[in-house]
């Protein structure tokens, strides 16, 4: 199986990269810097460079993957727009492929809004 995670070097996705890999997956992790991309292949995942703020850029790579793990945040003042425009974007995309991909997505309190209480995720 072959695996795109998005944020797969961050606390969250590299546990997750780090475990699809024990289990014989074909991962790429999205980088978007050359320091990413070495914490990828030490990882032993393959590099695929792109930021989650412009999908434009690397979204046509989507067609190769089985599967894309979203793990990926800006943290921010643009967090919950860059996140939703790139859900937006990588259901389309994925829904044009007659072959079934999955989507795994994770979130964090970001999607909830302002909140004037605390939110429990």
């Amino acid at each position: 199986m072959k695996v795109l995670v998005l944020g797969g070097t961050g606390t969250i996705g590299s546990q997750v990269a780090h475990s699809l890999m024990r289990r014989g997956a074909w991962v790429t992790i999205l980088c978007r810097s050359e320091s990413s991309a070495g914490d990828a292949e030490a990882l032993g995942a393959y590099p695929l460079r792109g930021d989650i703020a412009t999908p434009q850029q690397w979204m046509g790579a989507i067609r190769s993957f089985d599967a894309v793990i979203q793990a990926a945040a800006t943290f921010d003042t643009r967090i919950s727009i860059v996140d939703s425009r790139l859900l937006e974007q990588l259901l389309e995309k994925l829904g044009q492929h007659v072959r079934r991909r999955r989507l795994v997505y994770t979130g964090g309190g970001w999607l909830y809004g302002d909140c004037s209480q605390p939110v429990n995720e």
